[in-house]
């Protein structure tokens, strides 16, 4: 393996985080005071909505089944016994759907639904939303869900501390989760299961400030003129570890199928669930007698989101201050190697009652990489990326519109020592 193709597997580890391409120059985010959390909701519906208010699902909810998003509903009220498959109805903080079928058993009307957009409901619309994220273990206990469907309760080991072990494919993943109202601490470990006194063990270790979510919709004529999602604050303190023995070869882009906690944010009859998700990279080359440990802090203050206006996409924030220090690099074999780590973390879903996609993702990414090449010129690099980026799917607005929009993408070079071309 030449060091060109060593150096192109960090930069495709980039381009596998990123999503794209394209780099932004670092700006910082102007500091704001702490505030409480605000939301503001007006809205005309369509003459083929049935919206159903608090008060009316005080009287008339009965239940619901949000794996068949099916709604039980007294038909005491005639707008119950008058709907029809093609009719939308929006409940207030329960669900929003296009009635599916309608089926009555005595005093009770079973409405199954299926994902309608916003502009089939909203014919006019203002919504906004500043939503304070702050990291509160007794109203945020995580409680993970894979793509399986299976929940995973993350075990308690302390008032405000939780930790969970899943396995998938040659890796065993822990996550260690303290939430302390300002920080939570995070520990995430990947670690390949091999031969005894062989290892590969991926660590990031650290602090993810609380931050602000903040969104505003409008919507006109049933058309969504105006949709943004912005994340303020995002402050995090991590270190990043790669400690390699002989462990092969790996290509892992895995982003977790759990979520590790929820956030809910209510405006008006509507929740948008946050939730706050891992996306993990490795490429290593490792042969038998290889070895590579790597450390580098990352530290950061960063805003991130994107916005679109009048047809136009466009993203938000910046990489803000950032440092990456602390560095070790020691990567070597009597063969080339290289070993990349990259954790899009935290990755950033958004939600519509948390079962139609607003915002497939907004993520911050850290990546560290060492590579070490034989012969007659032998060289050693380690480089790190500090990468921001937002997938982009605007169906649930009416819009057919699906992108990757890279936000920053800051590479550094902090060891090449050797013959290095």
């Amino acid at each position: 393996m030449t060091f060109q193709r060593l150096s192109l597997c960090f930069s495709i580890l980039v381009s596998v985080i990123v999503f794209g391409c394209g780099t932004t120059e670092p700006t910082t985010p102007s500091p704001q005071p702490w505030n409480p959390t605000t939301g503001a909701y007006t809205a005309e519906y369509t003459d083929n909505t049935v919206y159903l208010d608090s008060g009316d699902v005080a009287k008339l909810l009965i239940s619901t089944d949000s794996a068949t998003r099916e709604l039980r509903l007294s038909n005491t009220d005639p707008r119950i016994r008058a709907l029809t498959p093609g009719t939308n109805v929006l409940v207030w903080r329960t669900a929003m759907g296009e009635v599916t079928s309608v089926r009555t058993e005595g005093s009770t009307t079973f409405v199954r639904t299926k994902a309608t957009p916003l502009t089939n409901v909203l014919k006019n619309a203002a919504v906004s939303y500043d939503h304070s994220v702050e990291w509160n273990a007794q109203s945020m206990a995580p409680t993970l869900v894979d793509k399986r469907g299976e929940h995973h309760v993350m075990t308690p080991v302390g008032r405000d501390s939780f930790d969970l072990e899943l396995e998938w494919g040659d890796f065993t993943y822990k996550i260690l989760w303290v939430m302390k109202g300002d920080n939570a601490r995070v520990l995430i470990t990947a670690e390949k299961k091999i031969l005894q006194g062989l290892r590969a063990r991926y660590t990031l270790d650290g602090t993810l400030s609380r931050f602000r979510t903040k969104s505003t919709m409008v919507i006109v004529d049933r058309t969504t003129t105006e949709y943004s999602v912005e994340n303020t604050e995002l402050k995090g303190d991590f270190a990043m570890i790669v400690n390699c023995l002989g462990s092969g070869n790996d290509a892992v882009n895995f982003e977790w199928p759990i979520t590790l906690v929820k956030v809910p944010i209510s405006v008006g009859p509507l929740v948008i669930v946050m939730n706050v998700r891992v996306q993990v990279v490795i490429n290593a080359v490792v042969p038998p007698d290889g070895a590579s440990l790597i450390e580098v802090r990352f530290t950061y203050a960063s805003d991130n989101g994107v916005r679109y206006a009048n047809g136009q996409l466009f993203g938000l924030g910046g990489a803000g201050s950032h440092t990456e220090e602390n560095i070790k690099a020691q990567t070597g074999a009597s063969t080339p190697m290289g070993v990349n780590f990259g954790l899009g973390f935290p990755r950033l879903e958004f939600k519509l009652y948390d079962h139609d996609v607003l915002v497939p993702w907004i993520q911050t990414a850290m990546l560290v990489g060492g590579d070490f090449t034989t012969g007659v010129k032998p060289c050693q690099t380690m480089k790190t990326s500090f990468i921001g980026s937002a997938g982009v799917d605007m169906q649930m607005l009416g819009i057919t519109l699906k992108r990757t929009i890279p936000l920053w993408n800051i590479e550094k070079v902090h060891r090449k020592s050797g013959i290095c071309n």
